[in-house]
């Protein structure tokens, strides 16, 4: 009688059924409730205190804000990394947090140090200290059209409100709105007749428009509270404040100022398709249900189209739920396609009922995976990008350990001529137990992607877990549930026998002869290996295959940034953006006359204050169009050229892999030496093969005025402060109030008309109260000349730093080539020259270098385990290391694979090859096991072993390779970031069962010759 799980499930068909039903069921249930995402939740790890000091100069901010942050945090535990920026009027640290550490610790360190500072300048308004949090943007929404800025802005916010009520919107947000203002400006030629300074005047107008509580009145009818409600919110109200009384007439602020409702003073400007608008930015965050937002905003949007005034239009532009959807479809449809190709090429060469419950055993697997995806304790994991590649990462391992069960089965029955609940018992318990150790050391491969810590890690944890899970599952699906199913199979088939017959005919004769000839000559045959192992090595390291961290993901939408000399006027940086717009309808107009299809849907532009200046552009669908996004870059950037007055313009694919691909942190406490080598190391790369940009984030001198006082000056008794104080107050302005006018924070401005702050030669007639009490223009008693000074100061960990970064065509060169050429110029020229420099990788670069290390020592840990687990089931201690052998040599049919179709090689690569060496673990254990049914097997039982384990391995890695062929031969650009690991599976498993079948017969014929003789020789 038998016993154990096994059997019991076996002979209990009910409970099978079951179990089966429950695991499709909640996974059913589950996919209409779990959340669906782009990509899951990156781990920020940072940490951002930020402070603004309205009118200060950069190196006025760092002295008297930055440094001070710096040094009373830097030794706080957990702080890996803390960076800093200075510029006019605002400056922040950055901390970047070490991996794992605790978040809400360190945070309420960092604000109980900061808050403990006494020392920040009068002035400074409250410090900001946060958690960076990781926002994924989801879709603008456009407000666009022909109306006065007021009414666009007003109507956006309304809208903005309204989404923000929606169901299941975590954000919605106004990224380039410009901000109300009430200007109040006052004229010299008012301050001189009524002889009120500037900040008499603020002083009066905080005075009078405030809110007094008057206490309370315990009256026996009830308690009255007293209070006067005097705080002008509206322009009029402040024009009617009383600032003087003069002969018995109350002097007005209308009588001495204009007052204004207006826009701060910011320089910006914004556009969209050629008008005036204001766009709408929805964020997620956590757990939210992208797909389901994003329709719920359509259907807000339907209805609010038909209340917007005549002329305002409504748009949704760069909406990433498009791109969620097409890619799970894509990914569910390719899964559908290989599962139906599995399913005929088992059904032809083994059983049509075998096949059917192999294929259904993958999606049961898949709906237990689903079902367990959003428990609390596995991280709640949504459907996204990188669980749903993580499904196709594992299918073919998961096909392949039901195979393995199911030939198992069938081939104990075709010997024994029925299919009896006995015979499927024993024909499952022969290959049970190194299926399952080969399912477990595949489960170990993946364990580094789960204990990664970066800050990308969440995708890699999450693509570790669900393969993971499904690994698990999958054993108990094909242990447990397949068996039962198999109990009373047909075994006689009519249509498909031939082709089971030729396979059969392949096992039991050719193989056997070919294998047969390689044990004859297994020198000849091991060095034909080492060979071709080699040569590709070598092949590899010669830099013919380029190596990235990433694959360039294909996108329908173009950034532009572009970085003007410092001091570049608003209306000039408006004409150069206009100009880069003009250049682009160029572009265009040359691919409609070409093509006869208009390319671009969408283009907006921005500028934010003194920032660099932004365009973005969205194109219509990749397979809609006729020419790649990085054609129309290429011709765009030819048109646009380098216009007067810009330091440099960066063209560049707007995706989650967009970016510059290679970075650099230069870092030096002498200032001359870093500006220099930061110099020196951006002409090297300009001049660097397959380099197309290159930039760094120093910021030259800009014009400043310098103020010294004059002899006059000291003898009236002003002072230096005095006097910058008064002009501060003149061109910047005082900030009399802060009001809140609907839910937007507004400022209330006191300064001088505008008109009179334009040109340096106007603050020569700024007039200077005295000690005494009277005015005297600024230029009787101060002088000032121009000088050159940064506009940003950066630091790293409190030393002065420049980035370096550059746009690689890894096309020509690889990332990496470029960065050890830079590393080479940089040890044998830059540190002689300048001595106190040092470089350091950062971005992406650094970011790939601390997951490579970490990946060393983890499969490092993770090859002793597998080889553990390997020892076991083989009961030995050198079996394991012929299988652990046969491993990377089964990687270079992936590197044929890159080879053949000419891609470069990723991280998504290495991915394929951990999911192929859990395709050889499997096939080779089960191998090992059957070689092994003798303690000592001869030749002919070993050749007869392999013979018997043909079929298995060769519908194995058929049965991958089909699974995976939709992903091969897709045209949909969205399917082309899963292409290379599509490539090292696919063509990894087709030459590792070539490798699975001949080098491990081979070495174990060497290993018993080897102990023969070395016995004969005893």
């Amino acid at each position: 009688m038998n016993r154990g799980i096994i059997a019991w499930f076996i002979a209990n068909p009910i409970a099978a059924n079951f179990l089966m039903a429950l695991l499709i069921i909640s996974g059913v249930v589950s996919v209409f409730n779990i959340a669906k995402q782009y990509e899951p939740e990156k781990q920020q790890d940072k940490i951002l205190v930020s402070a603004v000091y309205p009118g200060a100069v950069p190196q006025e901010v760092e002295e008297s804000i930055v440094v001070k942050i710096e040094e009373r945090t830097k030794f706080i535990e957990g702080i890996e990394k803390f960076e800093s920026t200075s510029q006019f009027s605002a400056g922040s640290v950055l901390f970047h947090l070490a991996d794992g550490d605790d978040m809400a610790r360190v945070l309420r360190e960092i604000r109980s140090e900061v808050n403990a500072i006494s020392t920040f300048p009068v002035g400074m308004e409250s410090l900001v200290v946060q958690e960076v949090k990781n926002w994924r943007r989801l879709m603008f929404v456009q407000l666009y059209g022909e109306a006065d800025p007021q009414t666009i802005k007003e109507i956006t916010k309304d809208i903005r409100d309204d989404i923000a009520q929606l169901e299941g919107v975590s954000k919605a947000h106004i990224p380039w709105i410009e901000k109300y203002e009430i200007a109040i400006e006052v004229s010299p030629e008012k301050i001189l007749q009524y002889q009120l300074s500037l900040d008499e005047i603020a002083s009066k107008i905080r005075l009078i428009s405030q809110n007094i509580g008057g206490g309370v009145l315990r009256s026996q009818s009830g308690d009255i509270k007293v209070y006067s409600n005097n705080k002008a919110r509206h322009v009029h109200e402040f024009e009617n404040l009383v600032i003087v009384q003069r002969t018995g007439r109350s002097i007005k602020l209308k009588d001495i100022a204009t007052v204004t409702d207006t826009f701060e003073e910011k320089g910006s400007f914004f556009g969209f398709n050629g008008h005036g608008g204001e766009a709408i930015a929805i964020d997620s965050i956590g757990n939210q249900n992208d797909l389901a937002v994003s329709e719920r905003v359509y259907a807000y949007l339907e209805q609010k189209r038909a209340t917007l005034p005549d002329g305002i239009k409504l748009e949704v532009w760069s909406d990433n739920s498009y791109y969620l959807a097409g890619r799970l479809m894509l990914l569910v449809e390719n899964i559908l396609v290989g599962s139906v190709l599995i399913f005929i090429f088992i059904g032809l060469f083994l059983n049509l009922q075998l096949a059917f419950w192999v294929v259904l055993g993958v999606f049961t697997t898949i709906s237990g995976v689903v079902a367990l995806m959003p428990l609390d304790a596995l991280g709640s994991i949504s459907i996204n990008m990188f669980s749903l590649f993580a499904f196709i990462l594992v299918l073919g391992i998961v096909v392949d350990d039901a195979v393995i069960i199911g030939e198992g089965a069938y081939q104990e029955c075709e010997h024994a001529g029925n299919t009896n609940a006995e015979t499927i018992y024993k024909g499952v318990k022969k290959v049970s137990t190194p299926a399952i150790f080969g399912v477990l050391t595949t489960i170990l491969a993946f364990v580094p992607l789960v204990m990664l810590q970066s800050e990308s890690s969440s995708l890699w944890n999450t693509i570790g877990i669900v393969a993971i899970l499904c690994l698990l599952v999958s054993l108990v699906e094909s242990k447990l549930i397949l068996p039962s199913h198999l109990v009373g199979m047909r075994l006689q088939r009519k249509q498909d026998s031939k082709l089971s017959r030729q396979l059969q005919q392949l096992a039991t004769h050719h193989y056997p002869r070919f294998l047969s000839n390689c044990l004859d000559n297994r020198g000849m045959v091991l060095l034909l290996f080492c060979a071709v192992f080699f040569s590709l090595y070598a092949y590899y390291k010669s830099g013919h295959i380029k190596t990235v961290l990433w694959p360039k993901l294909p996108s329908d939408y173009i950034n532009v940034v572009i970085k003007g000399n410092e001091g570049l006027p608003n209306r000039d940086a408006h004409l150069i953006v206009q100009d880069a717009i003009a250049a682009l309808d160029e572009v265009e107009q040359s691919l409609f006359d070409a093509h006869g299809v208009e390319v671009v849907k969408h283009h907006l532009y921005w500028r934010q204050g003194d920032s660099d200046s932004g365009i973005f552009v969205e194109l219509i669908k990749a397979e809609d169009r006729p020419v790649s996004t990085d054609d129309i870059i290429v011709l765009w950037r030819e048109k646009i050229g380098m216009p007067a007055g810009v330091k440099s313009i960066s063209i560049d694919q707007a995706s989650s892999s967009a970016g510059p691909n290679f970075a650099l942190s230069i870092t030096s406490q002498s200032p001359s030496q870093l500006l220099n080598a930061a110099a020196d190391i951006k002409q090297y790369l300009i001049n660097t093969k397959g380099v197309m940009e290159a930039f760094d984030s120093s910021h030259g001198g800009t014009e400043q005025l310098k103020l010294a006082i004059l002899p006059q000056g000291e003898f009236l008794g002003l002072t230096v402060s005095d006097i910058a104080l008064q002009v501060r107050q003149s061109v910047y302005g005082i900030e009399v109030h802060r009001l809140i006018k609907g839910s937007e924070d507004t400022k209330v401005m006191l300064r001088y008309p505008k008109a009179l702050r334009i040109e340096a030669s106007d603050i020569d007639d700024v007039l200077i109260k005295t000690p005494a009490g009277h005015f005297v223009p600024l230029q009787q008693v101060a002088t000032y000349h121009y000088e050159s000074a940064v506009s940003q100061i950066q630091r790293v960990n409190g030393v002065n730093a420049i980035h370096v970064s550059a746009y690689v065509n890894d096309a020509l060169v690889s990332p990496e080539q470029v960065q050890q050429a830079v590393m080479t110029f940089f040890d044998t020229q830059i540190k002689t020259q300048y001595p106190q420099v040092a470089v350091k990788l950062s971005g992406n670069a650094l970011e790939a270098q601390k997951t490579m290390l970490q990946m060393y020592g983890l499969f490092f840990v993770v090859t002793v385990l597998i080889y553990g687990a390997l020892a076991i089931p083989l009961r030995s201690y050198f079996k394991p290391l012929i299988i652990l052998l046969v491993i990377p040599l089964s990687f270079f049919g992936a590197l044929v694979g890159h080879i053949v179709l000419d891609i470069n090689v990723s991280l998504l690569s290495f991915m394929g090859c951990m999911a192929l060496s859990g395709v050889v673990v499997n096939d080779s254990l089960v191998l090992m096991h059957q070689i092994y049914q003798t303690p000592n097997p001869t030749r002919a039982e070993i050749i007869r072993a392999c013979a018997s384990r043909f079929r298995p391995i060769f519908i194995n890695s058929f049965t991958t390779f089909l699974g995976l062929v939709p992903l091969l031969i897709e045209s949909n650009p969205q399917s082309q970031f899963i292409v290379p690991m599509a490539v090292s599976l696919s063509f990894g498993v087709l030459l590792s069962s070539m490798i699975t079948l001949v080098l491990i017969p081979l070495l174990v014929s060497m290993k018993f010759n080897f102990k023969f003789n070395l016995y004969r020789t005893a």
